[in-house]
C-alpha cells in the first residue's frame, strides 16, 4: 500500500530556499547561459580546432551539466553526484574552460 501522506519530492527537486541560494542559482545560470550562447551563436570559433573539441569541450559540458542541475534545484541523494553536480565543481570547470577557450582562440 502506498502512503500518499509522505511523498518524496519529484526527481529530487527542492524549493528555492533563502535569498543566498537564489543568488547562487542566478550565478550558475548566468555563467551557463553565457557559454551556451557562445556555443550556439558562434560555432565557427570551434571549426577545425581539435584541441578545443577533444580537451576543452568535455570539461565545459560537465560544468554546464552541473550548472543546469544546480539552477533547477536538483539535489541527488548520492553524495558523490551531489559533489559533482554542485556549483563548487561546475563553476571552476566552466570558468576554466572559458579561460582556455579565450587563451586558445587569441
Amino acid at each position: 500500500m502506498i502512503d500518499h501522506g509522505q511523498r518524496a519530492p519529484l526527481l529530487g527537486l527542492q524549493p528555492a530556499g533563502s535569498a543566498g541560494a537564489v543568488a547562487l542559482r542566478g550565478v550558475s545560470f548566468g555563467i551557463a547561459a553565457t557559454l551556451i550562447a557562445m556555443l550556439s551563436l558562434a560555432p565557427w570559433m570551434f571549426a577545425g580546432e581539435t584541441t578545443i573539441v577533444h580537451v576543452i569541450m568535455p570539461v565545459m559540458a560537465l560544468g554546464l551539466a552541473g550548472a543546469f542541475a544546480h539552477v533547477v534545484g536538483y539535489r541527488p541523494r548520492s553524495t558523490i553526484l551531489a559533489a559533482i553536480l554542485g556549483p563548487w565543481v561546475s563553476w571552476p570547470l566552466m570558468l576554466s574552460s572559458l579561460a582556455l577557450l579565450a587563451f586558445r582562440l587569441s
